[in-house]
């Protein structure tokens, strides 16, 4: 392949190969990332750009349009962006940014945190590293929509500056990358609240924040308020809600410049409010009221709000004498609003307005002639979670209404049941599955390893299997560490471990029945997982409740030898249960394993879980539903082996008896492992895994040949 003669600007001084080399990622079915190598070909030579194209992958656009934008790269993006965030790594020593054209499942440049390691170090991950600063872009936007690619390389850039300087939470690096573009002047106004977006959705200002959308327009906002300093904040954090921006001689956190970006999206006024409730450079469009009530006549109402979003809420006037008005925000979130006195021929007035900790707000309404009215913007604050806070949160509003507590009858009916099945009510139990799901969950206790993710592709994952033996061995067991081989999608051997418990039996001839759960988690993507992954109800809750059946069991004497798995790669085909039946030969007696337990059915007097097994419900199941109703929890049988992440599958394919116990279904699964995490501890119930951990101890010791 020719090289393109468009010299960008002096070449420096390290020479690069003709041709080389790269590890490209590519679509994969699973989580992790999976890369092929492939040879590509110099094409373009710049100060601080260097373009290889991979020698079979033809762009959308021509030699000429490739080279502006590797000049537009060089000479614009790069100097803007360092002098605003901070220069891009150097670690090959080449001094540039080389940007790989390849072939791609979509449209977006990419980059990969594992390029900014040695080999070596990348490898612990399962993953190949470049070893340099490489951006993937497949130019694959042709025609009136050519200057896309320009942009998603200049966010893509922005991206390998943040993990370069301030690596972690992915979090807010794709917000900013996103902003980039405007920052840039490569993008019109609309593309800040997502009406320019690539590919064609839309945004409403009440969903839950995403990459696009009225996101990136509360970061024009910052920075039309704080100038760079608030995209180095932000860069340096990993939610808006551990940011804090110095305003002159005032600190201003998110919560204050998410109510402040609220209001001025409505109102759009420079006069009021010193400036914190408008726009200076751009002219957004006015978001939709979503609600409108009369201040003299009492009424009421709830509102969907997506974490992060705002919601806009009109009290008018008639003459008449005015009600208060009452918010009440769901608990789970934290919320803030501002609310604005509008006249029609002024002044306007500012209202002190805000929300208890407790999610509860209420506000006097003054005497309002009826050219008057108040308007409330209320925003709900995102959480710091991995990916961007996905809730929906209610709000409830009334003019003369009074809110009224509501009562999880769910939570009281399983305290009733433990209450009655265990003689202490379930405290000691409490108090060690509270320990081991802090210890699970990253919250600790003092005691070293501290868990930052298990995710089982991340290095730091190894820290679960210590904290596992240490939790097995505070309740008199003995863990045995068994390593297996597991290979990546991109090829790499990594030695992941499972951690196994053997109760013997009275006949140690018979073959052992398995009690398992995957310990490992997922969060978001692979990038997101390597970092932190922590959900309690997958799979932390079902790991401490096992490990409470294995100490009952310690003390129950039976026929057959019970075996504790706990796995390594549920969420990677079962890659622990796989290695287990076949270290074991298929030579099991029973299989049962756990999978998002933890989390009940809010605002419910039943409390029901799942059992999966087979259409012929032998001895096994049985067992478990006798066990359940005992304790006072429904189990609802579903014939099939359904669930992801476990091994029961497996086994029921070599002929095992097998059965899984859950507390949600896959979807209902997935949306809780999506919460944040100190919401979704909240969510857990205690009760309900004590009483799941009785159950199972007595079904267990039953299908082992015990009473």
């Amino acid at each position: 392949m020719a090289i393109l003669a468009l010299p960008l600007a002096i070449a420096a001084a390290v020479a690069l190969p003709p041709t080389r080399t790269f590890w490209r990622p590519e679509a994969s079915g699973g989580l992790q990332t999976r890369q092929v190598q492939v040879e590509a070909t110099l094409v373009l030579e710049g100060q601080r750009v260097a373009v290889y194209q991979q020698t079979d992958h033809t762009p959308a656009v021509d030699a000429a349009a490739l080279g502006r934008m590797a000049r537009q790269l060089d000479e614009l993006v790069i100097r803007r962006l360092d002098s605003a965030i901070g220069p891009a790594s150097d670690v090959d020593g080449n001094g540039r940014i080389l940007v790989l054209v390849c072939s791609s499942p979509d449209h977006d440049a990419r980059v990969l945190p594992s390029d900014l390691l040695a080999e070596a170090e990348a490898n612990r991950y399962g993953l190949h590293s470049n070893q340099g600063e490489v951006i993937y872009h497949p130019f694959s936007f042709q025609g009136n929509r050519e200057a896309l690619n320009g942009v998603t390389l200049s966010a893509a850039y922005l991206r390998l500056v943040l993990e370069a300087h301030h690596p972690g939470p992915p979090g807010w690096s794709r917000w900013l990358a996103s902003y980039a573009p405007f920052l840039l002047g490569q993008v019109s106004p609309r593309w800040l609240w997502g009406d320019a977006d690539p590919q064609g959705r839309s945004y409403a200002p009440h969903d839950p924040w995403s990459e696009r959308g009225w996101s990136v327009l509360l970061i024009e906002y910052l920075h039309q308020r704080l100038g760079d300093q608030a995209l180095r904040e932000l860069a340096q954090r990993t939610s808006l809600a551990a940011a804090t921006f110095q305003e002159g001689d005032r600190a201003c956190t998110g919560a204050d410049l998410l109510a402040d970006f609220g209001m001025a999206c409505w109102l759009d006024d420079p006069a009021l409010a010193g400036g914190r409730f408008s726009f200076a450079t751009v002219d957004p469009p006015r978001p939709l009221v979503t609600a409108r009530a009369m201040a003299s006549r009492p009424s009421s109402g709830l509102l969907p709000v997506g974490a992060g979003g705002m919601t806009y809420l009109v009290v008018e006037g008639s003459g008449e004498r005015s009600f208060p008005l009452t918010l009440k925000g769901d608990p789970e979130a934290a919320w803030s609003a501002r609310a604005v006195l509008t006249r029609v021929q002024g002044p306007d007035e500012e209202l002190a307005f805000g929300f208890s900790e407790q999610g509860l707000a209420r506000l006097d309404l003054p005497h309002l002639a009826p050219t008057e009215a108040v308007v409330v913007a209320i925003a709900a604050q995102p959480s710091d979670v991995p990916g961007g806070d996905r809730r929906v949160l209610t709000l409830q509003w009334g003019v003369g209404w009074v809110p009224h507590p509501t009562t999880d009858e769910g939570f009281r009916y399983l305290a009733e049941a433990v209450q009655k099945a265990l003689p202490d009510g379930g405290k000691a139990a409490r108090e060690r599955l509270t320990s081991t799901l802090s210890r699970l969950t990253g919250e600790g206790t003092g005691t070293a390893p501290a868990v930052t993710t298990r995710y089982a592709y991340s290095p730091a994952a190894h820290r679960v299997v210590e904290v596992l033996r240490q939790e097995a061995e505070r309740r008199g067991l003995k863990a045995e560490i068994v390593p297996f081989v597991h290979r990546s999608p991109s090829g790499v051997d990594q030695e992941w471990e499972n951690v196994l418990i053997e109760l013997p039996g009275a006949d140690p001839r018979r073959w052992p029945v398995v009690l398992a759960a995957h310990w490992d988690a997922v969060r978001g993507d692979a990038e997101e997982s390597t970092v932190r992954a922590l959900s309690a109800s997958d799979n932390a809750a079902s790991v401490a409740t096992v490990l409470e059946v294995a100490a009952a069991l310690s003390r129950r004497p039976r026929q057959n030898p019970v075996l504790i798995a706990f796995l390594a790669g549920g969420h990677h085909d079962a890659a622990g249960a796989s290695a287990l039946l076949a270290q074991r030969q298929g030579r099991l007696a029973g299989w049962i394993e756990l999978d998002a337990l933890g989390i009940p059915e809010r605002s419910t007097r039943s409390v029901f879980i799942r059992v999966e097994a087979p259409k012929q419900l032998g001895r096994l199941p049985a067992g478990f539903i006798r066990a359940c109703k005992d304790v006072g929890v429904v189990a609802r049988v579903h014939s099939e082996l359904g669930s992801p992440h476990t091994g029961a599958l497996l086994a029921s394919g070599r002929g095992i008896p097998s059965l899984v116990v859950r507390g949600r279904t896959s979807e209902e699964a997935a949306l809780d492992a999506g919460l944040p995490i100190a919401v979704e501890r909240r969510r857990v119930s205690l009760d309900l895994l004590t009483l799941v951990a009785k159950a199972l101890s007595d079904a267990t010791t039953t299908a082992a040949g015990g009473r």
